[in-house]
Formats: structure tokens, C-alpha cells, sequence
């Protein structure tokens, strides 16, 4: 999807999202997390989120994030 077709959605949609990956090293720090791979782990996060979106039950392995075998009726 490029962005004329995004911008299209929008209207219909009534909903805009955002996602940034942060500019502050010393707050990466204070966390513990390395500022250097940022955008490896916003690409990631987003790739998970797609495939919770996606799939029911989703599961996710990553090199940042793992989420097991996960949905409505995995919940307990």
C-alpha cells in the first residue's frame, strides 16, 4: 500500500496510526535497551502485532520478542 492509498483509507477508516522509534539514547539506557538496533525492533514489533491481527491463535519468534501459541482460548 503507498501512500495515496493510505491517505484514501483515512477518511473511511477514521483512524491514524503512528509509530515511532524513539530518539533518546540515555532513555534506551535507563531501560537497558540498545539504541543502535531501534528499527530492527520496531520492525519486529510491528511484524508481531501483524500476526496477532492476523492469526487465531498467533504465535511469534523473533531475535527480540517471543510470544507463544496465544489466543481467546489460550487465556485461561
Amino acid at each position: 500500500m503507498d501512500i495515496e492509498q493510505m491517505a484514501l483509507m483515512i477518511p473511511i477508516l477514521g483512524v491514524v496510526l503512528g509509530v515511532g522509534v524513539g530518539w533518546s539514547a540515555p532513555e534506551f539506557a535507563a531501560l537497558g535497551y540498545d539504541f543502535d538496533n531501534r528499527g530492527a525492533r520496531t520492525d519486529e514489533i510491528l511484524q508481531l502485532f501483524r500476526t496477532v491481527w492476523r492469526d487465531d491463535p498467533a504465535s511469534f519468534q523473533g531475535e527480540h520478542y517471543r510470544m507463544p501459541n496465544t489466543g481467546p482460548g489460550t487465556m485461561g
